[in-house]
């Protein structure tokens, strides 16, 4: 037990420089997964396995073929240290950055750390769901560490349809947050890897969920960034400025503007003089000018990204401390692409794009159609107070202000 200590000590004693390479760094095999924060929704397994003790292992058959890194399993060796295994048995206490060609691989590192299983902690499986949709349940409960008096609740969801969520509960110390730990997923071949973290403490306090899908990433979009709800002239000849919002995992200049799209809708094209440009980059590097497009801090990301439907599903708290992209769009392109709408119809518009290496982005927010008083009828009071709407009250003052910067 000694000596496993001293070896885990040992590499806190690496160059600092590589270890934050490896923790900025991390790898996706051609883009297969994308990596987010979600809302957490922790389930609590009943099934006990057969696994006590230090640096353990035990085969349990999947109830569905899960496929990982284009492969199929019908089975998975579930570790005492905080990982599962697709591609074999062992337990492994020695955790590294990712990828790496060492055993284990084909896995998913929930967890991976010097771990312990005594009589008070134990690993529980649950099958949840019916064909196509089944989700299975591998929870680590009450978990010890070695050399520490604390322990941690985590466990892997495998979904039917191929998406990983890690979660995690009771979450309050550093060691718990992942310090010692390696939280990511990593092929067969140990080549190719998404990394979550690699000895840092960024599981979130209380409970956290991770997901990896193989699919788009999603991001946090904010239509008319400050204003709630977003309203959404349609007669307007104006721009509308769109915010893609920048998080703990999502640094917002490694997005391609070029890329994006709202609704169906590319960006504006504007060009601006070079040399104008680049003084800009020199003076201020917030205000990085792309071909329709900016970065700045603007507004705080609404949780969740996904699945809005409401149009006061948004907040105007402003900065965050966060680099944010703002991007432009034609207001009648926008207007064009929804075709027939009603007045005051609430419209999720979704938004597409790429990272610079590829990695595909999704997001979206809801506006509220607004037309000319005409199409309303005769009671011009009320139109009046929905004209003096529009300006949005803060909004307006952001838009003019984007507009005079780019102008």
């Amino acid at each position: 037990m000694e000596r496993k200590q001293f070896l885990k000590q040992l590499r806190f004693l690496l160059p600092l420089g590589v270890a934050i390479l490896l923790i900025s760094s991390p790898t996706s095999a051609q883009n297969l997964y994308s990596v987010d924060l979600v809302t957490p929704s922790y389930v609590e397994a009943d099934t006990l396995l057969s696994l006590k003790g230090d640096d353990a292992y035990v085969e349990v058959p999947l109830p569905f073929p899960f496929t990982f890194y284009k492969v199929a399993y019908n089975r998975a060796y579930v570790s005492t240290n905080g990982y599962l295994s697709f591609t074999g048995g062992n337990s492994n206490y020695f955790n590294t950055a990712l990828p790496n060609a060492g055993v284990p691989n084909g896995a998913i590192y929930a967890f991976w750390d010097d771990l312990f299983m005594d009589y008070n902690a134990n690993v529980r499986t649950k099958l949840l769901g019916s064909s196509p949709n089944q989700q299975f349940v591998i929870e680590w409960r009450n978990i010890a560490f070695n050399g520490d008096p604390s322990r941690v609740d985590f466990e892997i969801v495998l979904q039917e349809n191929g998406v990983i969520l890690l979660q995690y509960r009771n979450i309050a110390n550093a060691r718990q947050m992942g310090s010692s730990a390696t939280v990511g997923i990593e092929d067969e071949k140990g080549s190719s890897a998404v990394q979550f973290s690699y000895n840092q403490a960024s599981i979130g306090a209380g409970q956290y969920a991770i997901r990896f899908a193989n699919g788009p990433k999603s991001v946090p979009v904010d239509i008319k960034p400050r204003a709630c709800p977003n309203r959404l002239d349609v007669d307007s000849n104006g721009v509308l400025h769109v915010a893609i919002l920048g998080t703990s995992d999502l640094d917002v200049t490694t997005i391609d503007p070029k890329t994006v799209t709202l609704g169906g809708v590319a960006l504006l094209s504007k060009q601006e003089d070079s040399l104008k440009t680049k003084k800009k980059i020199k003076l201020v590097a917030s205000k990085l000018r792309h071909q329709g497009s900016s970065l700045e801090d603007v507004d705080t990301p609404f949780e969740p990204f996904d699945g809005k439907t409401d149009p006061n599903q948004c907040n105007n708290l402003g900065p965050d401390g966060n680099l944010d992209i703002v991007l432009k769009f034609s207001i009648q392109e926008i207007a064009d692409s929804l075709g027939d709408v009603e007045d005051k119809e609430a419209i999720t518009l979704q938004l597409r794009g790429q990272l610079l290496d590829g990695t595909e982005i999704k997001g979206e927010d809801v506006v509220i159609v607004m037309k000319k008083e005409k199409e309303h009828g005769p009671d011009r009071g009320h139109h009046r107070g929905h004209d003096k709407d529009r300006g949005h009250g803060h909004d307006r003052g952001h838009d003019r202000g984007h507009d005079r910067e780019h102008d």
